[in-house]
């Protein structure tokens, strides 16, 4: 018998190349981060950001937009609740009795 697992299809772009693809660096900054990633043996997102060459916001942002999801900043948005605070209080107090 043979399953058949559905996933939703991913772009699965390696970060160096997706952050080239996106403009957010150039080859030139791609080739030396590679060059210091072989040499230290970190991970590139670390030798990127060392270098100052992108920042983290700007790798996570990258990847969500590789996997096809939205990038939210929560501290500049607003997240509205499905129910008041008090209510969730009271189903939890009820709950516990």
């Amino acid at each position: 018998m043979t399953v058949k697992v559905c996933r939703p299809e991913t772009n699965t772009t390696k970060l160096g190349g997706a952050l080239l693809e996106a403009g957010a660096i150039n080859e030139k900054d791609l080739n030396s981060a590679l060059t210091e990633q072989k040499r230290t043996g970190h991970k590139l997102s670390k030798v990127l950001k060392d270098l100052g060459l992108t920042t983290e916001m700007e790798m996570v942002r990258t990847i969500a937009d590789n996997m096809g999801l939205e990038y939210v900043e929560l501290q500049k948005s607003t997240i509205a609740m499905q129910r008041p605070l008090r209510q969730c209080r009271l189903n939890s107090q009820r709950n516990t009795l």
